[in-house]
């Protein structure tokens, strides 16, 4: 029987399940790995230029600047453009994104990786919660 057990441990516990589990939306569904600073998203039946165009238009409303977006290799890089009077570490600490695009069967998957962004699952969910808004308007 276990007498005790710290919190940090007991947090990993209770957590570690959820994390793991596929989340279904609207359209959508994403997955996250364990090491939380990745996911994986499945948009059902969408074009990959329809997903392509809403991802980059979402970056771009969030303040991203686009520095790279090979629509061959299906990867799309981006990094938040620093508020006014705000400064990143000089050592590539800027929050960053790196965004791989890549068609199925009747569906496009997107895998996120995020680097030194805060919340990274959470920003995820909100990255793409933007992409399905943008694909709604165009319908």
């Amino acid at each position: 029987m276990i007498k005790s057990i710290s919190l940090p441990i007991l947090c990993a516990l209770l957590i570690a399940p959820v994390l793991a589990q596929t989340e279904q939306y609207d359209g959508y569904s994403i997955a996250f790995t364990k090491d939380r600073a990745s996911g994986t998203a499945v948009f059902e039946k969408r074009s990959f230029d329809e997903i392509w165009t809403a991802t980059i238009k979402a970056l771009k409303l969030d303040k991203y600047k686009i520095e790279a977006a090979e629509r061959e290799s299906g990867r799309i890089s981006a990094i938040l453009l620093p508020a006014w009077g705000q400064t990143y570490d000089l050592l590539g600490g800027e929050p960053h994104w790196e965004i791989f695009v890549k068609a199925t069967e009747g569906n496009v998957q997107l895998t996120f990786v995020a680097e030194n962004i805060e919340a990274p699952t959470k920003a995820i969910r909100s990255l793409c919660k933007k992409i399905a808004k943008r694909l709604a308007k165009t319908e």
